[in-house]
């Protein structure tokens, strides 16, 4: 388990530089289970949990590019990633 504990509201600039390579970070480690989890298969996999609570101020919108958000977590599904996403972030992600 890791948290990051800086409420967004006491500076909003430092909170994303500190929130958005954190989140990036897990977005790439989550895949990097699917191949062993492959290979494991009689292996009880823990299911991954992202819960971000001020998400909208770290969402990034990628569109074509691949390191957005929405790409980021439909990809990581087949690592057991569960996204608690509630549809404020949703449209976050629309909107950005």
């Amino acid at each position: 388990m890791l948290a990051l504990n800086f409420p967004v509201a006491m500076n909003p600039a430092l909170a994303r530089a500190l929130g958005v390579p954190l989140k990036l970070d897990f977005q790439r480690a989550a895949p990097q289970r699917i191949p062993r989890m492959a290979k494991q298969p009689e292996h009880v996999w823990r299911d991954l949990w992202f819960v971000g609570d001020e998400y909208h101020a770290f969402a990034t919108v990628g569109e074509t590019d691949p390191t957005g958000d929405e790409r980021a977590f439909a990809l990581s599904r087949q690592a057991r990633l569960i996204d608690d996403h509630d549809p404020a972030v949703e449209t976050a992600l629309r909107v950005v």
